[in-house]
């Protein structure tokens, strides 16, 4: 995990390193005036832009239990999220507003056996993230493949978790049994802070990864004008 991590992170470095120097090349970017135009050519989001990203997250794990005997599950969450501009700029640049849904699921498990009693401890959780998101576009960092944005994400997360334990041999009196009747569902505040990067190999098709806090620290997907 930490091998695919620092490979998503130099990544996601490189996608910046790219946007900076595809950037770099574009005359314009270094004449950015409040009066610029919203019907601006070149540029890979604009007042026409809608994009849909299908992303994988690393590296947040929401219920962390750790100690002798335990192994865990956390798997990577995985996201869908759509942005379209705000009718009115926003200095130099736009800003990107929409939707954005995920889900991940994490777990845990506590064993002890012994010649004469054991025992098997497991909890499981389940996270569903509804919010709202919101994107800077400046135009200063924004070419016609490669863009560099930052923003927030705020919404609510709709948890689920189930726990279950079973007792096998006799200690101290008590002979084995199963319980696996513990369920919750919560629901609170998901939020995350944002510093993204984006590439299109293609005119409608690109790459996007975001370092972030908050719900993922890292997340690498596709991107997709439609």
């Amino acid at each position: 995990n930490s091998i695919c991590m620092k490979k998503a992170i130099y990544f996601t470095l490189g996608l910046i390193v790219l946007s900076f120097l595809t950037n770099a090349g574009n005359p314009e970017n270094g004449k950015v005036s409040l009066k610029t135009p919203i019907n601006k050519e070149g540029k890979c989001f604009d007042e026409n832009s809608r994009v849909l990203n299908f992303g994988i997250g690393f590296g947040y794990n929401y219920h962390v239990y750790s100690g002798v005997g335990v192994s865990s599950r956390n798997l990577p969450t995985i996201s869908i999220s759509y942005e379209q501009p705000w009718s009115k700029r926003f200095g130099p640049g736009l800003m990107g507003i929409g939707g954005y849904l995920a889900y991940k699921s994490s777990g845990w498990k506590s064993e002890y056996n012994s010649p004469n009693y054991g025992y098997t401890y497991k909890s499981s959780y389940n996270d569903i993230i509804v919010a709202s998101r919101a994107m800077y576009h400046w135009d200063g960092l924004n070419s016609d493949k490669a863009e560099v944005y930052g923003g927030v994400i705020l919404g609510l997360r709709i948890g689920t978790s189930s726990y279950s334990e079973e007792y096998t041999g006799t200690w101290s009196g008590t002979t084995g049994y199963t319980n696996n009747n513990s369920k919750d569902v919560s629901v609170g505040i998901a939020y995350s802070l944002v510093a993204g990067a984006r590439y299109y190999f293609k005119p409608n098709l690109g790459v996007y990864s975001e370092l972030s806090y908050g719900i993922t620290y890292l997340t690498v997907g596709l991107s997709l004008k439609i």
